[in-house]
């Protein structure tokens, strides 16, 4: 089993040996590309992201997300990865990077994805500015010899407390969504949210 959260879901899909998971949790899992921003965030997001994370990279020689309140602080590498990520195929422009070294042939990560045979469910708070449908949808859409599903919380509806990108690992949920994801990781219930099916014929939610 793996409980995967943001850049969690798509690093999984890349590690060769993710063919023996037979079950995965994906919470707020996506590869950030721009344009599946939310939408009334997509340009603050975008100058935060491609301007402002670059810009300060390239001062202090990493990225200090700590000292920001914005993220952790992370490699130079990291950062100026995320920060050149323009392009909606994940294994484009990598190559362009100064450090970067000869990637892998993107055809090979993708049916490296593609080989995975598990059942993943997708979750993601409704107002989560990362994982939107459409970022959640591009992200599943490698996974597919997989059984898929798509699950956005309604957290006012269901009285939980503020959830949004980071809070599932809170231990506030841990009588609530921690307990019912562990019932599905272990195959004893199914989510008790309304939820999107992933087609894989179509490649969209219905």
């Amino acid at each position: 089993m793996a409980v995967c959260h943001s850049i969690g879901g798509f690093a999984l899909g890349l590690a060769p040996s993710a063919v023996k998971i037979h079950r995965a949790l994906f919470v707020g899992c996506q590869y950030a590309y721009w344009n599946d921003y939310r939408l009334l965030l997509r340009v603050p997001m975008w100058m935060n992201w491609h301007i402002v994370m670059p810009v300060l990279t390239k001062l202090f020689g990493y990225f200090p997300g700590k000292t920001l309140r914005w993220l952790e602080d992370l490699p130079a590498g990291v950062a100026m990865e995320w920060a050149t990520r323009f392009h909606p195929e994940f294994h484009k422009r990598y190559d362009r990077l100064s450090h970067a070294a000869k990637p892998a042939n993107g055809q090979e990560l993708e049916a490296r994805m593609s080989a995975i045979q598990a059942d993943i469910l997708a979750i993601a708070d409704v107002n989560d500015p990362f994982a939107t449908p459409s970022a959640t949808a591009r992200l599943l859409k490698y996974f597919k010899g997989s059984n898929r599903e798509f699950v956005r919380v309604h957290r006012r509806k269901r009285r939980l407390p503020r959830l949004g990108h980071f809070g599932f690992f809170h231990d506030r949920f841990k009588t609530t969504l921690w307990a019912e994801s562990l019932l599905w990781l272990k195959g004893e219930k199914k989510m008790p949210w309304s939820s999107m099916k992933f087609d894989v014929e179509t490649e969209a939610f219905r």
